[in-house]
C-alpha cells in the first residue's frame, strides 16, 4: 500500500506531461493555420520542444514500467528525463521570440478563423471536456506553468520519500534543483554569451566569433582557486555557453586586471579534484582547479559541462 502513493505521484507526472505535449501540438497546429512568418518560425521552436518532450516522456514511462518490476524505490531514471542545460538550449529559441509569439497570440481575437480552428484543435487533440484547453492568453505562460506544476507534484514525491526514508530522496532534490535552476533562467532576459555586460568580445578568437555569437549564457558562477602565491588568481568567474566556457580571473591585487580565459567545452576534461568541493577542468592551454562553496554546487557543474559534451558528440554523430 505504501508503495502505490509514489507510483501514483510519478503517474500524476505522466499525465502531466502528456497534458504538456498535446497543449504544444495545439499551438503548433493554431501557429501554422495562422500563416505569419513568425508563426511558422515559433511553430518549428514548439514542435522541438514538443519532441524533446515526447523523448522525456517515453524514458519517464519505461523508466517507471522498470520500478514496477523490480520493485525498487531509487527512480534514478528521474535524472534521464530533466537535464538543466539541455532544457536551457531547448528553451533558449522558443525565448527569443516570446514577445512576439504573445503579441501574435493576442492579434488572433481580431481573427475568427484562427480562434476557430485554435478551439477545433483543442477539441480534436485533446478532447471536448478538458479543462487544459489553450486560449490566446495560454501562451506566455506554457512553459513556466507547467514546469511550476512538475515541481508540486515533485515536492509531493520529495515529502513521501522523506518521511519514508527512502533512496529516491536524494534523486528527487536533485531534480528539483534542477527545475529551479531552469525556472530561475527563464525568468531572466536571455543573454548571449559574447555580449554579456563588462565582458570583451575580443577576447573570442577570431575563428570562434561566428560559432559564439547566437550561443546562450546557460549559467555563471563564482569559484575559489588554489593559491600558491600574489601573482596567482583568487577567484575564476565561469560564464558557461551551450559550445563555449569563458574564465574572468581576479587577483588580489590592485596592480593586476581581471584575466579572461577562453575554452572549447568538447575539448574540456573534467574530473572530480581531491576533495567533494574540488573539480579539475583541462583543455589546450588551460587548467583549472577549482573549488566550489558546497558539493552540490560542484556536482552540478560537473554535470552540466559533462551533459554538454554529450549533446555535442551525440549532435556531431547525427550530422555525420
Amino acid at each position: 500500500m505504501e508503495r502505490a502513493l509514489s507510483v501514483h505521484l510519478l503517474h500524476e507526472l505522466i499525465n502531466l506531461m502528456k497534458t504538456y505535449i498535446l497543449r504544444l501540438e495545439v499551438f503548433e497546429r493554431t501557429f501554422h493555420y495562422s500563416g505569419e512568418k513568425m508563426a511558422l518560425s515559433i511553430m518549428k521552436n514548439l514542435t522541438a520542444i514538443r519532441l524533446a518532450n515526447e523523448q522525456g516522456l517515453a524514458k519517464l514511462q519505461t523508466g517507471l514500467a522498470k520500478e514496477d518490476r523490480t520493485q525498487c524505490e531509487e527512480f534514478t531514471f528521474l535524472l534521464s528525463v530533466w537535464k538543466t542545460e539541455r532544457m536551457k538550449i531547448l528553451y533558449s529559441v522558443a525565448l527569443q521570440h516570446m514577445q512576439e509569439g504573445s503579441t501574435l497570440c493576442l492579434g488572433w481575437k481580431n481573427r475568427p478563423d484562427v480562434l476557430q480552428t485554435m478551439a477545433q484543435h483543442n477539441v480534436n487533440i485533446m478532447g471536448k471536456e478538458n479543462k487544459a484547453h489553450i486560449s490566446i492568453f495560454t501562451y506566455p505562460g506554457l512553459i513556466k506553468d507547467h514546469l511550476f506544476n512538475l515541481k508540486s507534484i515533485l515536492n509531493e514525491c520529495l515529502k513521501e520519500s522523506v518521511r519514508r526514508k527512502r533512496k529516491s530522496t536524494k534523486i528527487i532534490e536533485t531534480v528539483i534543483r534542477r527545475l529551479d535552476s531552469l525556472i530561475v533562467w527563464l525568468e531572466n532576459s536571455l543573454t548571449l554569451l559574447p555580449t554579456m555586460k563588462n565582458m570583451n568580445a575580443s577576447i573570442v578568437p577570431e575563428r570562434e566569433h561566428r560559432a559564439a555569437a547566437p550561443e546562450p549564457l546557460l549559467r555563471k558562477g563564482v569559484f575559489s582557486l588554489l593559491v600558491h602565491n600574489n601573482l596567482d588568481a583568487e577567484e575564476a568567474h565561469i560564464f558557461l555557453g551551450s559550445k563555449h566556457i569563458l574564465f574572468r580571473l581576479t587577483y588580489n591585487s590592485f596592480f593586476k586586471n581581471d584575466k579572461w580565459e577562453f575554452g572549447r567545452i568538447e575539448k574540456l576534461d573534467v574530473e572530480e579534484g581531491d576533495d567533494d568541493y574540488t573539480f579539475n577542468l583541462s583543455g589546450v592551454g588551460l587548467r583549472k582547479i577549482l573549488i566550489a562553496k558546497t558539493v552540490e554546487i560542484r556536482d552540478d557543474w560537473m554535470e552540466a559541462i559533462m551533459d554538454l559534451q554529450d549533446l555535442q558528440s551525440s549532435t556531431k554523430a547525427e550530422q555525420e
